[in-house]
């Protein structure tokens, strides 16, 4: 006879970029008591994806900046990530409007740093220069 074969129920694996702004649109949720409608099953399963993701988007932010006390970032395109500074360049735009800009642009809160995705960032770009 043989072993059983596990049962491997629905599910999805989250990292890097996605699950911080996942991580964030949850805590969002979270602090406005969206979760608190659930029935408590339901409500202690969503409780543990959240700390899940939020476990994932610390270690990708902790990947792409360092320590996070010390969140010293590194802007090079090669990581797929721009800051501020380099998408306000880009953009031909100031500082200040890029952070208006940085949740549109794919852009992800790191110890306190923006860090936007370099080709929605290039690709902004492009629009702003075609039109």
């Amino acid at each position: 006879m043989s072993a059983p074969v596990p049962l491997i129920r629905h599910g999805a694996v989250i990292e890097g970029l996605p699950a911080a702004i996942l991580s964030r649109l949850a805590t969002d949720a979270h602090r406005q008591g969206r979760f608190d409608r659930l029935p408590e099953p339901d409500r202690a399963r969503m409780l543990a994806a959240v700390a899940a993701l939020h476990a994932a988007a610390e270690g990708w932010r902790t990947s792409v900046v360092g320590n996070a006390e010390t969140a010293v970032v590194d802007a090079s395109a090669s990581s797929g990530h721009v800051d501020i500074a380099e998408a306000a360049r880009m953009l031909n735009l100031s500082q200040r409007q890029v952070r208006n800009l940085a949740p549109d642009l794919g852009g992800v809160q790191a110890a306190g740093r923006w860090l936007l995705d370099a080709d929605a960032v290039t690709a902004e770009a492009a629009r702003r220069n075609a039109a």
